[in-house]
This record gives C-alpha cells, structure tokens and sequence, in this order.
C-alpha cells in the first residue's frame, strides 16, 4: 500500500457520516503535510479513565506521532453500548501518547463559519504539537512496515504501536527469514541464531476463537488462556499441572484487525506464566515482564 492508497482509504472511512466526513477532509487538507500520520476511527487506549468511566475511546481522527485526537460532535454522537464494547476487543487498540482529552469540534449546535473557525483553530493546534517536538521524525508507510526498520532499532517497543502484515515478517525480526506462516506461535532464535527453548513468538487472538478465548486485560499486563469447553478447559489445566509449558516465556504480537480492515499483528510485550495465578484461576496466566525486546537479523551462515 502507499501514500495514496492510505490517505483515501482513511478517508473514506467517514463516508457515512456527513459531518464528520467534512471536518476531517478539511482538517486533513489544511494540514497539507503527508509526513504526519492520520487515523479515522482509531480504538485508543487512553490509560487513565476519561471523564465518562471509559477507558478505551473510539477517536475520529488520530495523530499517532502527537497523541492527539479529535472528536466530532454530531446531533448523534457515537456512543458506545455494551455489544459494541465486547466486539472491540476484536479490533485494533493502540496505545495514546499522552492523557489529554479529545480536541472536539462541535457541528450540531453551530454554523458553517463557525464550523469552520473551528477547524482552523485545531489546525493550528496540531501544528504547533509539531513543531514543539525536537525530534519530530516524518512518517514514511514503507519503512513503518518494515522488518529491516525494526532490526535497525535492535528493539521493538509496544509503547509505540509496533506493528507487522504477517507472522513471517514478525519472525524474521528475530533471526528468522521466512517467505511466509501459518501457524499461532513459532519458535524463537537468540541473537546467535540458536534456538531459544524457553521462548516462542506468539500470535493469539485476543478474543472467542474456534472455542478458545485469549482475554487481554485492559491494561495489557495479563493475558489469560482458556476454553469455552469445560472439559478441553479441565484437561488443558490438568496437562499444565503435571508437565508445566517447556517454554514459559512468550513474545506477544496480537492478531488483530487493522483500521483498515485487513489483519496485522501488534506488539504487545514480553509475557511469562504464572504459576501461581494459574492455580488460582484454573485457566493459564500469562503476565507482562516487558514491554520491550530486542530485535536482530538471521545470522550470516557459515560456508
């Protein structure tokens, strides 16, 4: 995909809103600048409770290089019910730079001019978070999903969104170099290329799947793995409480689906069983150790 391709897909994501569909083409337009990332319709982690109890806000418009958001207010506002909640763990949730709340543009109880006045203030506004940061680094789509940017790093952070197309190309962040796979976990190399017995890489789905159910905590520290089958539950604790997991250290890249549509793989941290919460919970429990790991290219075969 590239710059053009992005941009409209984006875009096009407000269609079925008018209001909303023309302040952020015109926010976007005005900005004139394909260096700074946009998002419409983002699944935000705010961190901290906003002023409604939530914890999680479904952005109109997000900066992801700035932590901003923008709502627009409509007559009928996006408000989110119990249904919709459960179907976002589904969907891709990133990770807010920053606590502020929302920029919201109000078009219910106002005229086009000021509608537009509007516009041209928060304009402003996001220039200035730019120009604020010292360090402000242009975004570019082909190196954002890019194996060789991540091996570059030598790490990879889930404070700040990493994510990849494919299982493969999350592999190959670690010594690997597959054209492609397909299977929920994989083993994993140490920096020498040699196999790491206590670690996979693993791709849960982070939500009811095929009668299994990975739940993810809200704040991403705990990850816990069971079955709706009572009986597959039972003997997936009971296997657990007499062999233990050989690799008990598990490299977390979520699977879930992009805002736009298609499947990607989203870092979520280094996570280790808990033994002790296992046995509490009679399912398996995985906690966060970190939330950073190192990334590094296939060793050089030696002929």
């Amino acid at each position: 995909m590239d710059i053009k391709q992005y941009v409209t897909k984006q875009l096009a994501r407000t269609k079925t809103k008018k209001y909303e569909a023309y302040v952020i083409h015109r926010i976007i337009a005005k900005i004139d600048d394909i260096g700074l990332k946009f998002v419409t319709q983002q699944y935000v982690n705010r961190g901290e409770k906003s002023k409604n109890g939530k914890k999680f806000a479904l952005t109109d418009l997000y900066f992801p290089q700035l932590g901003i958001h923008v709502e627009v207010d409509e007559a009928h506002h996006f408000s989110a019910d119990a249904k919709e909640a459960d179907a976002m763990r589904t969907r891709d949730i990133v990770s807010q730079i920053g606590g502020d709340d929302p920029i919201r543009v109000d078009t219910a109880n106002t005229s086009l001019k000021e509608i537009n006045q509007r516009i041209d203030s928060v304009v402003e506004t996001i220039k200035a978070a730019k120009k604020s940061l010292p360090n402000f680094i242009p975004w570019d789509i082909k190196k954002e999903y890019s194996v060789d940017t991540y091996i570059a790093m030598g790490e990879i952070d889930a404070n700040k969104d990493v994510a990849l197309r494919t299982s493969a190309e999350v592999c190959n962040c670690f010594g690997r170099n597959y054209k492609r796979w397909q299977k929920g976990g994989a083993k994993h190399l140490d920096e020498n290329g040699h196999p790491d017995e206590n670690t996979i890489i693993w791709f849960p789905k982070l939500y009811e799947n095929d009668g299994w159910i990975n739940h993810l905590s809200d704040d991403e520290t705990r990850i816990t793995e069971g079955s709706v089958d009572q009986q597959k539950q039972k003997q997936h604790f009971e296997d657990f409480l007499k062999t233990g997991i050989k690799a008990t250290r598990r490299i977390v890249f979520a699977h879930v689906k992009s805002n736009l549509g298609g499947v990607m793989y989203r870092f979520r941290g280094v996570y280790e069983v808990s033994e002790e919460e296992t046995k509490k919970s009679g399912r398996l429990v995985w906690l966060r150790t970190s939330t950073t790991t190192k990334t590094y290219a296939k060793k050089p075969e030696n002929k």
